[in-house]
C-alpha cells in the first residue's frame, strides 16, 4: 500500500512493518489449528539456519541479531 504523502520508507520502517505481518499470519495459523507454535518456531529455526550461510559479502542484514517473533501466548 503506497504512502499516500509519498514520502520515502525507511529501512526500519519496512523491517516494523514485515515483522507485524508475520506475527499476525503465524498467530492467525496458530490459532485456527493449522500449525503449532512449536511448528512454526522450528521453521524459523531452520530459515535462520539457511539465511547465515548466505555470503555476508551481499549487504544483507545479520539475521542473527533479528529476533523474528515471542509469543505472548506461550
Amino acid at each position: 500500500m503506497a504512502d499516500p504523502d509519498n514520502r520515502p520508507v525507511t529501512m526500519q520502517e519496512l523491517l516494523v512493518s514485515s515483522l507485524a505481518q508475520t506475527d499476525a499470519l503465524a498467530k492467525l495459523l496458530i490459532e485456527k489449528g493449522l500449525i503449532t507454535r512449536e511448528e512454526f518456531m522450528q521453521k524459523i529455526s531452520e530459515e535462520r539456519a539457511t539465511y547465515q550461510k548466505l555470503p555476508e559479502s551481499n549487504g544483507s542484514t545479520n539475521t542473527s541479531e533479528i529476533l523474528i517473533w515471542e509469543s505472548s501466548t506461550a
